[in-house]
């Protein structure tokens, strides 16, 4: 049962990499213009991820893994617990008060 559990993986993975792979090589050959590929290449230069970062971590960041404090926007008597703490204010905020913002328009 094991081998045939592998043969399918192998097949998925190998599948995977026959779809994506005639887009990886489009992508390689696109042509740019110079402004285009300047900022290509600088964002390549400064080492950015590939991936935007997630929009919620630009306003809030998780406080210490240990410590959890109830939402400040709630109402007490709703007794939201949270890790999370507005990087400004350092209030804590659970993620239905949390707004979230473009890394661009968060500053």
């Amino acid at each position: 049962m094991l081998h045939k559990q592998n043969k399918r993986r192998l097949f998925l993975e190998q599948l995977g990499k026959a779809l994506v792979t005639p887009f990886i090589e489009r992508r390689k050959h696109v042509p740019r213009t110079e402004p285009s590929a300047a900022v290509v290449k600088a964002i390549q230069s400064a080492g950015a991820p590939d991936q935007p970062e997630d929009p919620s971590t630009t306003a809030t960041s998780p406080a210490q893994a240990s410590k959890r404090n109830s939402c400040q926007f709630c109402p007490q008597k709703k007794d939201c617990k949270t890790h999370t703490v507005c990087c400004r204010c350092k209030k804590y905020i659970c993620k239905g008060c949390a707004l979230v913002y473009c890394p661009t328009c968060a500053y």
